[in-house]
């Protein structure tokens, strides 16, 4: 049986329950309860009823959906799980830890304060109808900056192959800060040396890492050893 974890910023932990380190993906299971937060849904219910717009239920599956995961792991990626756009969760507290604790606040334009406010946010998601969760495994720590990179190559690369398959909306979400500059700061007036692949991250657009994983059926613990494999999620939103 396995026991999966997470840091804040999207970093995932799986352990064997029995004590060891888990070597194969994810098991979901999905959760009796779910975390309060504000899901899209949520923070956009009025909206959707004044422009008359009908949102899909959680029970609604695009015929095309299936291939995805499949196609994250052809683009380098671990694994990937498919879940209702509307289900992605904000929390006001998430910016805070971004602001309170992380030392690229303010370096990186993928993070705060670079990012959107949560309500503009809200309502530029609610226009995606699903969503792909996808990870790559990083076995120490050592070794997460070019997982990192690897899995910011396979969301550009989902995110391509999304447009160019008619999905013109499809947007790729990564995991902490920017990483096609190294250690290099953003230029203080805000440009950026790669404009064409900078995408924000979960944490730095308040995304509820934890409730959103509940939401697609995948329980998230804190994780309390270093040692433990690690995996980075990102995200791909699709229409």
């Amino acid at each position: 049986m396995l026991s999966v974890t997470a840091d804040f910023f999207g970093r995932v932990r799986t352990r064997d329950v029995r004590g060891g380190v888990a070597a194969g993906r994810v098991t979901a299971r999905r959760l009796t309860a779910f975390p309060a937060g504000r899901s899209i849904a949520a923070m956009t219910a009025a909206s959707r009823d004044d422009q008359g717009a009908a949102g899909r239920g959680r029970g609604d599956s695009p015929a095309d959906a299936g291939p995805w995961p499949a196609r994250a792991r052809e683009a380098g990626a671990d694994g990937a799980c498919e879940l209702d756009a509307g289900g992605i969760v904000f929390g006001d507290w998430v910016r805070l830890k971004c602001r309170y604790g992380c030392p690229d606040f303010g370096r990186r334009l993928s993070c705060p304060p670079y990012t959107p406010p949560l309500e503009e946010l809200g309502a530029a998601f609610a226009g995606y109808s699903r969503a792909l969760l996808v990870w790559v495994e990083v076995d120490g720590a050592g070794e997460e900056p070019a997982a990192r990179r690897r899995l910011h190559e396979a969301l550009l690369d989902l995110e391509r192959a999304a447009f160019v398959g008619g999905h013109h909306k499809a947007l790729a979400l990564g995991v902490g800060p920017c990483v096609w500059c190294g250690d290099e700061p953003c230029p203080a007036d805000g440009s950026c040396r790669r404009r064409e692949r900078l995408r924000p991250s979960l944490s730095g657009c308040g995304i509820d890492v934890f409730a959103t994983a509940a939401g697609a059926g995948v329980e998230l613990q804190v994780a309390a050893d270093e040692r433990a494999a690690v995996k980075l999620l990102g995200l791909l939103l699709i229409e």
